[in-house]
């Protein structure tokens, strides 16, 4: 299974090796059924590069891709549609009130105006 958190710019000095499934999961919404869900897809060109970039950032490194080189050439998307179209809004909505909230929380000192 893929960990999301290589996709950040977080380097791990001890990643040497890494594995390429092919695949990532992603929710995707399904207005007939007026549901979200958890769908495992290929993933595009920019993704299996991004893979390979962790292998040996520090160190030499290899990136073993598990799918042959035509998937690649022929049927991987140059980029994966973005999450903001494939996710329902009222999800992105109350996710951005929870970050409100949440760094309200946080930050809640008095802020005194200058005005």
């Amino acid at each position: 299974m893929w960990i999301h958190f290589l996709y950040c710019s977080i380097t791990i000095e001890d990643v040497v090796y890494v594995i390429d499934c092919g695949r990532i999961k992603v929710t995707d919404y399904d207005p007939r059924q007026n549901t979200s869900t958890l769908t495992a897809i290929l993933v595009s060109k920019a993704n299996a590069a991004q893979r390979s970039g962790r292998a040996g950032r520090v160190q030499p490194g290899i990136c073993y891709h598990l799918f042959p080189s035509y998937v690649y050439n022929n049927v991987m998307s140059e980029f994966l549609q973005p999450e903001m179209l494939r996710i329902r809004l009222e999800d992105v909505i109350l996710r951005i009130k929870v970050i409100k909230t949440t760094f309200l929380y946080l930050f809640s000192y008095e802020i005194h105006s200058t005005y």
